[in-house]
């Protein structure tokens, strides 16, 4: 019979614990996202929308739909208000944001 090896409890839960959180990863993706469209043109209600349910979907697409419904209200959350501002300069709120998360 063939052994599995296991991992340490407390090595695994450092692991968990140095990784951002869902919320965290799902507003750093929405960065990366909003950056690739021009960091000059404006930020709006619809590409943040977009952009938003796109890095939901590529970070928590596949977990449960608690986890899933939890994280996005969590990264939401925190989002900052829109104003006239550009992409480049939003997704500069956004990383601060997404630190706060942790």
């Amino acid at each position: 019979m063939e052994r599995t090896q296991t991992m340490d409890p407390g090595e695994v839960l450092a692991r968990v614990l140095s990784r951002p959180s869902h919320p965290a990863q799902i507003i750093s993706a929405t960065v990366v996202l909003l950056e690739q469209h021009g960091s000059t043109s404006p930020v709006t209600a619809g590409n943040l929308q977009t952009d938003l349910t796109a890095a939901e979907d590529a970070i928590v697409g596949t977990c449960p739909e608690a986890v899933r419904h939890t994280a996005a209200f969590r990264a939401r959350s925190v989002l900052p208000p829109l104003a006239d501002v550009s992409r480049g300069e939003y997704a500069t709120l956004l990383r601060a944001a997404a630190r706060e998360l942790g």
